[in-house]
């Protein structure tokens, strides 16, 4: 064989071969004939965005696309530059101008994943991956985390659709619900922390922390997990800061076991209205960006949210993110593991264990296997090198944990069990707690100009009061009307500021639609939701 610099076309019994580094990326007898074969036997599915990666001469793309099922698009990506311009040059132009068919020169995951944006990631159920060409071996690491990237892109967007579906219409009512609390609420920027932060979550490594906890607990500032409240009031150990999340009633659990209810709070704008009016301290609000709606704009163009997070799905990691913005000191971890035993999701002491024991019978002996065993079970490796269990679900917010902690020398994981959480390893902890022991005087910018009134809450709900009334009117003219077309501008326009209507409808974009069904939807939420900020009005004026 002889080297060649640049790609090269090697004339064989039924079409061009390629031959680069030292190579033949085509087979050297028929690559034609043996390409199309391969393309022909490819069961495809609808709404299938399939990865062709190295496309070299194109052999085998027409009749992928001859064959393409409704909703499917072809993304073929070259990482090589010369054999990107071998394809830009011997690709037929009719199937470059395909409108099922995308052609990149990248190695960019983030390129990637815009062009899938652009195609509407909506339009598509899963990915497959069809290797037609010996080029996929030159980049294979390349392609390979590219396809993971597609798929983990189209399986968080239908994720995020699911929980939408389910959870949206109570997170938002839940936000008008928790404006009633605003006036009493306080800044989280007035905190100025000159001790260790210990961030407490409810997993069962919090237990091996429970003595070092007691013996150093005058020395740290303690913001636990509503979760991981039980553990610690049982061990007389009484938090600085819960923190709050979750949006539903069963979270009251949680709190069954706690008579101090002058503990500070700090609480999501969506979670239950129930556990916010419990407590009678101070209480500090932010709000989860659940969802690009027009709502958290106007929430916050309005002054009545300051602090926005990204969704991150876990209490765990909301406190830690809490945590760097109260502190510039160091930051202990416990309780975050990640992982649990088949049959105790918590700490020992936690809710969900205490509803565990209170349930067992010789009937039921078995503990939570049953549920434990619904989830998408996986094994990996924790900190000590053995396995542990974990769901998808739950190594996904590990791996969120690992891009906030990773390189940041002030965040220390006293755990030995569980998953990696990224943050600096500590091998003594009662050593590391003795020697944190100190003062930092370095200064957190305060809110000193932090007040909202009743009278701006109120102003606000009636602005969404009148856009509800506004939007039911000129609907209902439309539904039960023929003189009336649709869609009316006016009409359109207020649907695009009021989006939540439809955040948990299963109508994909562009949305809203111009179409009298789901107008007829919108009322329905619409209807609703005046409902709600009517009775929200009511808790307000009565306090």
């Amino acid at each position: 064989m002889f080297k060649v610099e640049n790609p090269l076309l090697v004339d064989s019994e039924g079409g061009f071969s390629v031959y680069y580094r030292n190579k033949f990326l085509y087979s050297s007898r028929e690559p034609r004939k043996r390409v199309e074969k391969q393309a022909k036997s490819c069961i495809l599915r609808e709404n299938t965005l399939i990865f062709a990666p190295s496309p070299l001469l194109g052999y085998g793309l027409d009749i992928l696309i001859k064959n393409l099922p409704p909703n499917c698009h072809i993304i073929s990506v070259e990482a090589d530059e010369k054999l990107m311009s071998l394809s830009a040059k011997y690709i037929p132009q009719d199937l470059k101008k395909s409108p099922y068919f995308t052609l990149l020169y990248t190695d960019s995951v983030e390129k990637v994943v815009k062009v899938i944006h652009d195609l509407g990631v909506w339009n598509f159920r899963r990915a497959e991956i069809v290797i037609l060409s010996g080029g996929f071996t030159l980049y294979g690491k390349v392609y390979r985390n590219i396809f993971s990237s597609i798929q983990r892109e189209i399986q968080t967007y239908w994720q995020n659709k699911m929980t939408l579906i389910h959870m949206a219409r109570l997170w938002i009512d839940n936000i008008f619900f928790n404006l009633c609390s605003l006036p009493e609420s306080h800044s989280l920027k007035e905190f100025n922390i000159h001790k260790p932060v210990l961030v407490a979550g409810a997993g069962e490594s919090l237990e091996d922390s429970l003595h070092l906890i007691e013996k150093f607990r005058e020395n740290l500032f303690i913001l636990c997990v509503d979760t991981a409240l039980p553990v610690l009031l049982q061990s007389g150990i009484k938090p600085d800061l819960i923190v709050i999340l979750e949006s539903q009633f069963i979270n009251l659990l949680d709190f069954s076991l706690c008579n101090d209810h002058s503990i500070p709070i700090v609480c999501d704008l969506t979670s239950y209205p129930g556990v916010v009016r419990l407590f009678s301290g101070r209480k500090y609000f932010f709000l989860t960006s659940f969802a690009g709606t027009k709502l958290i704009t106007r929430l916050k163009e309005a002054g009545l949210i300051k602090i926005i997070l990204p969704p991150l799905g876990s209490v765990g990691i909301t406190a830690v993110l809490i945590a760097l913005s109260i502190t510039k000191g160091y930051i202990l971890l416990t309780g975050l593991d990640f992982s649990y035993k088949p049959g105790k999701p918590h700490a020992r002491g936690a809710a969900s264990h205490i509803k565990l024991l209170s349930e067992l019978n010789r009937f039921k002996p078995m503990g939570l296997y049953d549920s434990a065993m619904k989830r998408s079970i996986i094994k990996v490796k924790d900190k000590s090198g053995n396995y542990c269990v974990t769901d998808l679900v739950l190594y996904s917010y590990s791996s969120s944990l690992r891009d906030i902690t990773r390189e940041n020398p002030r965040i220390f994981d006293l755990s030995k069990i569980g998953i990696e959480t990224g943050a600096v390893r500590c091998t003594d902890p009662e050593k590391l707690l003795a020697g944190v022991n100190r003062v930092y005087t370095e200064q957190l910018t305060a809110d000193i100009n932090y007040s909202l009134s009743k009278e701006e809450i109120t102003g606000f709900l009636k602005k969404e009061i009148e856009l509800m009334e506004e939007i039911i009117s000129l609907g209902n003219k439309i539904i039960f009307s023929y003189e009336n077309r649709f869609p009316d501008e006016n009409l359109f326009r207020l649907l695009k500021e009021c989006d939540y209507l439809y955040l948990d409808l299963p109508d994909t974009p562009p949305l809203p639609k111009k179409e009298v069904s789901f107008l007829a939807r919108c009322i329905i939420s619409a209807n609703h939701y005046k409902a709600q900020i009517d009775k929200a009005l009511c808790i307000l004026t009565s306090r």
